[in-house]
């Protein structure tokens, strides 16, 4: 298959932005972390920077290369599955069995993970010892490998 020179300009401008979203957040906590004053707050802005970079990734229509050749073709700025190589290779990505659904919810899976785990604080502790939320204090069940509030929905694994 042949590179489109346009769908490839589109997406390198596109990772461009995102390379310079990166950097800011990456700057934002340099800055940060001379002003921090303890580790708790050190370790939360760490997380803050985590989520960052993870929700930076680079998974949107506008960064694959396959749906900007997609509605290069059509020229008018919508998707055409049909025709599209990675839809056949690897399911269409609105399908819930596909490989970019798994990879989707890999991505929302992490960005829970590090939400809810990295940066606990340490005033809530006992909270997170005894099973309790520590938004609502209510009890935490295990539901498929992770802690779950069954008030509020806070998970941590």
């Amino acid at each position: 298959m042949e590179i489109n020179d346009a769908a490839r300009t589109r997406l390198k401008r596109s990772l461009e932005r995102t390379l310079e979203r990166i950097n800011l957040s990456f700057t934002a906590f340099m800055n940060d972390i001379d002003l921090a004053k303890d580790v708790n707050v050190l370790t939360r802005l760490k997380r803050d920077l985590l989520l960052d970079l993870i929700k930076s990734l680079p998974l949107n229509v506008d960064e694959c290369y396959f749906c900007l050749l997609s509605m290069e073709k059509k020229r008018e700025g919508r998707l055409d599955c049909s025709s599209c190589q990675y839809a056949r290779d690897h399911g269409k990505c609105t399908d819930s069995s596909s490989d970019f659904a798994r990879i989707s919810g890999a991505h929302k899976t992490l960005q829970h993970l590090v939400r809810d785990t990295y940066h606990k604080v340490p005033e809530l502790m006992h909270l997170y010892k005894k099973r309790l939320c520590p938004h609502c204090s209510n009890r935490m069940i295990a539901f498929e490998g992770e802690q779950r509030c069954c008030n509020c929905g806070f998970a941590y694994y």
